[in-house]
């Protein structure tokens, strides 16, 4: 690996963290705030919690699942999740097909205790159907009868109402590894939607949608950026020693103290796919490597591997 980190900025000892200060995303903040407002008059322009909840069901309605995500991306990072937003972004991914990550934002949220209890309900409900669609768990007796007494379009209606995919061949539930097999297709699609996304924004659209983490960076001291660049060596040693589990370990330590690390993105990015090919979290570390990395190696590195999970998903289309 070949390290891509930025001059040292000014120390963080000592200073209080502070949400969304940076004059990059203040800027970014007021254009989110201004377009959202032309709907939602009422949204308070100082609430980030407003204006980005508002931006991900705004996205995510209009069909703009990957955008959508990230501005849930920002709310999470911020500690700015609430139920109901993890409701909406567990439903955007539900949405895009990636019902690994569904399961993941909604049993999370369910995890933090919070919440009313028709939210907590909601979250339940999302976790279960992203379980039965994964082929992990088998649908209530309920759902699986109700789908056997009837055929043909009907069963398009009962897979609609119960979440229970139904084998089109034979009008029945589809069992555990049809349903399997279904999500992983689904999950395929999605990572192609979002890598074709991906390829036609540029770096600064993309920076943007980071901005929260380019601030983060901004307060780092040389010691910090000393100690991430000790940790990425120690994590290109083990994955030139092809040890990925232990490199994905180095490298997520890295990107705790220095987000912004282009190299420590991608080869996380790619540590992640090595372990599951179910999930758009790779997909997220490789766009931050494209917004953190104008022009140098690890943005031609996430180009290709874009390029890759495109050609892989069309690929497995035709098969």
């Amino acid at each position: 690996m070949k390290d891509q980190t930025s001059k040292p900025g000014k120390s963080r000892a000592g200073a209080q963290r502070q949400i969304f200060p940076s004059a990059l995303l203040s800027a970014v903040f007021v254009a989110t705030a201004a377009v959202l407002q032309l709907t939602v008059p009422a949204l308070a322009q100082n609430d980030p919690k407003t204006i980005y909840s508002n931006a991900l069901a705004t996205n995510a309605a209009s069909g703009r699942y990957w955008l959508a995500i990230q501005y849930g991306g920002i709310l999470d990072r911020e500690g700015l999740l609430d139920p109901a937003a993890s409701v909406t972004l567990a439903r955007t991914y539900t949405g895009y097909g990636s019902y690994s990550d569904a399961e993941r934002i909604a049993q999370s949220a369910l995890d933090r205790g919070t919440g009313d209890e028709k939210q907590r309900k909601q979250l339940s409900d999302i976790v279960s159907d992203a379980q039965i669609r994964q082929g992990k768990r088998e649908a209530s007796f309920g759902q699986s009868l109700f789908n056997s007494l009837l055929s043909g379009a009907a069963a398009g209606l009962a897979e609609g109402l119960t979440g229970q995919q139904v084998d089109a061949s034979t009008s029945q539930p589809a069992n555990a590894a049809q349903r399997q097999a279904a999500s992983q297709q689904a999950e395929r699609q999605a990572q192609q939607r979002a890598a074709s996304e991906l390829m036609s924004e540029d770096a600064g659209t993309l920076r943007t949608v980071y901005a929260d983490l380019t601030d983060d960076a901004a307060r780092l001291s040389a010691a910090d950026r000393k100690r991430a660049k000790r940790i990425l060596d120690s994590a290109s040693n083990a994955y030139g020693r092809d040890e990925f589990t232990s490199a994905q370990s180095s490298l997520h330590d890295v990107l705790a103290i220095d987000p912004t690390n282009a190299t420590a993105n991608y080869y996380y990015a790619d540590c992640l796919a090595r372990g599951s090919n179910d999930s758009l979290q790779a997909i997220d570390y490789l766009a931050r490597a494209l917004a953190f990395d104008r022009d140098g190696e690890s943005r031609s590195l996430a180009m290709q591997a874009l390029q890759g999970i495109v050609s892989a998903a069309q690929g497995a289309g035709q098969n």
